[in-house]
Protein backbone atom coordinates (compact mmCIF):
# COMPACT_ATOMS: atom_id res chain seq x y z
CA UNK A 1 0.00 0.00 0.00
CA UNK A 2 2.73 2.45 0.99
CA UNK A 3 4.62 1.77 -2.82
CA UNK A 4 1.48 2.14 -4.52
CA UNK A 5 0.73 5.86 -2.50
CA UNK A 6 4.09 6.66 -3.46
CA UNK A 7 3.50 6.38 -7.06
CA UNK A 8 0.09 7.53 -6.95
CA UNK A 9 1.38 10.80 -5.17
CA UNK A 10 4.57 11.13 -8.03
CA UNK A 11 1.80 10.91 -10.78
CA UNK A 12 -0.66 13.59 -9.30
CA UNK A 13 2.59 15.61 -9.05
CA UNK A 14 3.68 15.46 -12.76
CA UNK A 15 0.55 16.10 -14.03
CA UNK A 16 0.15 19.42 -11.70
CA UNK A 17 3.33 20.29 -12.36
CA UNK A 18 2.25 20.13 -16.06
CA UNK A 19 -1.24 21.63 -15.93
CA UNK A 20 0.29 24.35 -13.75
CA UNK A 21 3.18 24.94 -16.79
CA UNK A 22 0.24 25.01 -19.40
CA UNK A 23 -1.64 27.53 -17.28
CA UNK A 24 0.98 29.68 -17.09
CA UNK A 25 1.90 29.07 -20.53
CA UNK A 26 -1.69 29.94 -21.27
CA UNK A 27 -1.64 33.52 -19.45
CA UNK A 28 1.63 34.63 -19.58
CA UNK A 29 3.28 33.08 -22.63
CA UNK A 30 2.96 34.02 -26.53
CA UNK A 31 1.57 36.96 -27.95
CA UNK A 32 -1.96 36.53 -27.71
CA UNK A 33 -2.22 35.07 -24.06
CA UNK A 34 -5.88 35.18 -22.12
CA UNK A 35 -4.29 38.27 -20.43
CA UNK A 36 -4.42 40.26 -23.77
CA UNK A 37 -7.76 38.35 -25.54
CA UNK A 38 -9.25 40.50 -22.17
CA UNK A 39 -7.98 43.46 -22.59
CA UNK A 40 -8.72 43.45 -26.32
CA UNK A 41 -12.33 42.38 -25.27
CA UNK A 42 -13.39 45.46 -23.15
CA UNK A 43 -11.39 47.47 -25.73
CA UNK A 44 -14.07 46.47 -28.35
CA UNK A 45 -16.84 46.87 -25.73
CA UNK A 46 -15.10 50.31 -25.11
CA UNK A 47 -15.11 51.02 -29.66
CA UNK A 48 -18.47 49.61 -29.74
CA UNK A 49 -19.89 52.11 -27.47
CA UNK A 50 -17.78 54.60 -29.17
CA UNK A 51 -19.83 53.88 -32.24
CA UNK A 52 -23.00 53.84 -31.00
CA UNK A 53 -22.78 57.12 -29.24
CA UNK A 54 -21.19 58.86 -32.94
CA UNK A 55 -24.18 57.09 -34.78
CA UNK A 56 -26.59 58.67 -32.21
CA UNK A 57 -24.79 62.20 -32.52
CA UNK A 58 -24.78 61.38 -36.62
CA UNK A 59 -28.66 61.08 -36.06
CA UNK A 60 -29.19 63.88 -33.64
CA UNK A 61 -26.62 66.34 -36.33
CA UNK A 62 -29.29 65.04 -39.63
CA UNK A 63 -31.95 66.24 -37.71
CA UNK A 64 -30.63 69.17 -36.71
CA UNK A 65 -29.74 70.01 -40.67
CA UNK A 66 -33.01 68.95 -41.76
CA UNK A 67 -34.77 70.90 -39.61
CA UNK A 68 -32.16 73.78 -40.85
CA UNK A 69 -32.78 73.69 -44.22
CA UNK A 70 -36.80 73.51 -44.09
CA UNK A 71 -37.18 76.74 -41.97
CA UNK A 72 -36.09 79.77 -42.51
CA UNK A 73 -36.45 80.78 -38.94
CA UNK A 74 -35.02 78.44 -37.94
CA UNK A 75 -31.94 78.78 -39.88
CA UNK A 76 -31.46 82.96 -39.04
CA UNK A 77 -31.57 81.75 -35.01
CA UNK A 78 -28.84 79.07 -35.36
CA UNK A 79 -27.08 82.07 -36.91
CA UNK A 80 -27.64 84.11 -34.72
CA UNK A 81 -26.43 81.95 -31.67
CA UNK A 82 -23.75 79.89 -32.93
CA UNK A 83 -22.40 82.48 -35.03
CA UNK A 84 -23.02 85.69 -33.90
CA UNK A 85 -24.42 86.87 -36.81
CA UNK A 86 -27.36 89.64 -37.03
CA UNK A 87 -28.53 91.86 -39.36
CA UNK A 88 -27.66 95.43 -40.58
CA UNK A 89 -29.79 96.76 -38.39
CA UNK A 90 -29.39 95.37 -35.71
CA UNK A 91 -26.76 95.17 -32.66
CA UNK A 92 -25.53 92.17 -30.51
CA UNK A 93 -25.08 92.37 -27.40
CA UNK A 94 -22.79 89.26 -25.85
CA UNK A 95 -23.36 88.32 -21.80
CA UNK A 96 -20.69 85.77 -20.56
CA UNK A 97 -21.59 84.13 -17.11
CA UNK A 98 -18.23 83.68 -15.05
Amino acid sequence: MGKAKDIFSKIINKYTIVIIAFLLFLFLGEKHNAVQRIQYKQKIKELEREIEYYKEEIARNKEKLDQLRSDRKDLEKFAREEYLMKAPDEDVYVVVDN
